[in-house]
């Protein structure tokens, strides 16, 4: 997004339920949506920007998107790129939520986004590179 614009993040418990669309195995997530209002990614581009290396811009090294991909999924979870050229883009996080067992599950997580193998609570961080 060059100049000014403006970035949504929402986020949202939700139960994919068998035979419902998308890449997810029936569970719990919790998904943290990241929409900008930019010019949008070419839809020629936007099934290779998980791909190591891979880059639209004279600088950089291509791994940003696919770090993120590899984290997201590490743990469990799904990463999803919707766009419309013009129309910005939306970036969905999905991540395996915890089980509360009637309780917060801790760690100040009323969501209760669960860590890899121990189903732990863990906290995600979140960066915003933005060109100027």
């Amino acid at each position: 997004m060059q100049g000014h614009g403006v970035v949504e993040i929402e986020v949202e418990r939700i139960r994919v339920a068998p035979g419902d669309k998308g890449p997810m195995r029936p569970a719990e997530y919790v998904r943290v949506r990241v929409r900008d209002s930019g010019p949008g990614i070419p839809a020629n581009v936007v099934d290779q920007i998980f791909r190591p290396h891979f880059t639209t811009k004279d600088s950089g090294s291509g791994l940003g998107l696919a770090v993120c991909e590899q984290l997201v999924r590490y743990h469990g979870g799904y990463l999803v790129a919707k766009s419309e050229p013009g129309e910005g883009a939306t970036f969905d996080a999905w991540w395996p939520a915890a089980e509360s067992r009637g309780r917060r599950t801790g760690w100040n997580d009323p969501l209760g986004v669960a860590g890899p193998k121990t189903r732990k609570p863990w906290r995600v961080a979140m960066a915003c590179w933005c060109e100027r």
